[in-house]
């Protein structure tokens, strides 16, 4: 079965695309937040879709297909990093390739400096024990 999706672009316009409707696409997807530097770096520009703060599932809702693929990408792509890309479409930039590591939680974050202290306190805690015996 088939349904029509207007999509709304990022110019106030809108497309109509034919859909193949299906129960299920895929799985979740997991998303990654970009690093510290890249999310200043990005931070102005109109993304098609939000980088999240911190690691998430997502469903995926619609996949173009190559019928609509082209009437939405623009020529225009910018490389933040190596292997990252910044594709810029009707509906936004689209972030597309390998996002660099950065380790989760950053290091000056508060859940990063929450998790050592906690691990500090266990390690001086074992060793507390240890000194018992």
């Amino acid at each position: 079965r088939t349904t029509k999706i207007t999509l709304h672009l990022r110019d106030g316009s809108a497309k109509v695309i034919t859909a193949t409707v299906v129960p299920t696409i895929t799985g979740h997807i997991t998303r990654t937040p970009l690093p510290t530097h890249l999310q200043r770096q990005l931070s102005t520009i109109p993304l098609a879709d939000p980088i999240p703060a911190t690691p998430s599932t997502s469903p995926i809702d619609i996949l173009i297909g190559n019928d609509y693929y082209m009437d939405l990408i623009l020529p225009q792509r910018q490389q933040p990093a190596p292997g990252l890309y910044l594709l810029a479409s009707r509906l936004g930039w689209i972030v597309s390739g390998r996002i660099p590591y950065e380790p989760w939680p950053p290091p000056c974050s508060p859940q990063a400096r929450r998790s050592t202290r906690a691990a500090a306190n266990r390690a001086n805690a074992n060793l507390a024990d240890d000194s018992l015996h």
